[in-house]
């Protein structure tokens, strides 16, 4: 993954495993429903992915 320094500010990695099928809005909205509060709000996922 080639990531320019100058413009990221937030790299997060994560691995998820699932036993059986999963679409890929159910993966997102895990995800944001997950980490809703737990970041603080000055990185609330929400907001930066508005960028």
């Amino acid at each position: 993954m080639n990531l320019d320094p100058t413009t990221t500010k937030y790299l997060i990695q994560a691995k998820m495993e699932a036993d059986g099928i999963v679409e890929k809005p159910d993966v997102v909205g895990a995800i944001f429903g997950q980490t809703e509060g737990l970041l603080g709000d000055e990185l609330d996922l929400r907001d930066l992915q508005k960028g």
